[in-house]
């Protein structure tokens, strides 16, 4: 099913993508509003006592970091492609799954400043796989800071003023 440009709201998106997107606001509000403990990397992901620091961050080097090491963690294949410079990489995870018929891509920061949240959405994901010894069937590949230049510096587009989900 298409949609016609009448269907969509003032930011471009369908009916259904705006649900979506309040959807997911919604879902991380209730996560975080129910967040008491301090910061503790030996907290559970899932029962809703990991503390907000262990998945957010607050620079693209620090979501870097945390991406990096959750997916040593959980054994993932690791690369690293320079995109900007010597300090914006866009960074990839692959968990090879049992299966070689089914793959599943999950990307970050195309929106260089809504990469803090897919970040950690991806950082809490590897150590789910980490603290409850998953195996998956298909293939994961988690692609950390599509734009990082634009993560960096909290802005939608990337280095030359292009946003990658409309203009590239």
């Amino acid at each position: 099913m298409t949609t016609t440009d009448e269907s969509k709201n003032k930011w471009g998106m369908s009916p259904a993508a705006s649900f979506l997107v309040l959807v997911f606001a919604l879902s991380i509000a209730r996560f975080l509003s129910q967040q008491e403990a301090p910061c503790k990397s030996d907290l559970p992901v899932w029962n809703n006592t990991i503390a907000p620091c262990e998945v957010f961050s607050e620079s693209y080097q620090e979501a870097r970091d945390k991406f990096k090491a959750a997916a040593k963690d959980a054994g993932a294949t690791q690369h690293s492609f320079l995109v900007h410079g010597s300090n914006y990489t866009m960074d990839i995870a692959v968990l090879t799954g049992s299966s070689t018929d089914h793959v599943v891509f999950h990307s970050s920061g195309v929106h260089g400043v809504e990469g803090y949240a897919g970040s950690a959405i991806q950082i809490a994901f590897l150590k789910e796989v980490v603290s409850k010894d998953i195996k998956p069937s298909a293939t994961i590949v988690l692609i950390h800071a599509v734009n990082p230049y634009g993560m960096a510096h909290f802005r939608r587009a990337n280095e030359e003023n292009v946003d990658l989900n409309r203009n590239a």
